[in-house]
């Protein structure tokens, strides 16, 4: 909960930072230089990878987690097969009680990786749009 809080909070900021220095440069109608340009695209993509990076981090930590969590669950059944043969019925026990562990870890981490991939695309929406509008702003004005 507090790592969603700061990660927003940090990005409003970040937003909000490049928003105002959009919004003067619109305000006083002043055309934009190559080099401001240049300087906003940058100061855009940097808050974007410093938001973004973390996130895909998670992600693909997650996404780890679940692979190796599926392959696990694999393992479950090929011994629980080899097993029905036999009379082990106490580890025949134990590894369905291992596999829906592993089952309800698996539910776990997919909402997770729901909620940081929406986090993400709506954070990578926002920056991208940003970008947009420094193009399409600096495109339309005088370029010097």
């Amino acid at each position: 909960f507090l790592e969603k809080v700061g990660w927003a909070q940090e990005a409003k900021n970040d937003l909000l930072s490049v928003q105002s220095s959009q919004a003067t440069l619109e305000k006083n109608n002043k055309s934009i230089s190559k080099k401001e340009m240049r300087r906003l695209r940058a100061e855009i993509s940097a808050n974007a990878s410093r938001q973004l990076k973390p996130l895909r981090d998670r992600i693909n930590e997650l996404e780890q987690k679940i692979i190796t969590a599926e392959d696990r669950i694999e393992q479950y059944n090929r011994e629980m097969i080899s097993l029905a043969s036999s009379a082990d019925g106490l580890r025949m026990g134990q590894l369905a009680k291992e596999l829906q562990e592993t089952k309800q870890y698996i539910e776990k981490w997919f909402v997770q990786l729901e909620e940081v991939t929406a986090d993400h695309d709506l954070k990578a929406r926002a920056y991208e749009k940003e970008m947009n509008r420094l193009e399409d702003g600096g495109s339309s004005a005088d370029v010097t």
